[in-house]
């Protein structure tokens, strides 16, 4: 019996991690996808810029 409870203890403490680990992984994703998408709004308006100052000229 204390095995049977042992080995509970055992296999939810590691499907916790488990979650934790894919939970961390999720908003670090999350996070990456953030950072592309201002880098893409930032490099938008870099070639916005360089073009009216082409067209300027």
């Amino acid at each position: 019996m204390t095995l049977a409870i042992i080995i509970l203890l055992v296999a939810i403490l590691s499907f916790a991690l488990v979650i934790r680990a894919v939970w961390q992984l999720v908003g670090i994703i999350k996070q990456l996808n953030t950072d592309s998408q201002s880098f893409r709004e930032r490099d938008k308006a870099i070639i916005e810029a360089a073009k009216a100052k082409h067209q300027r000229v």
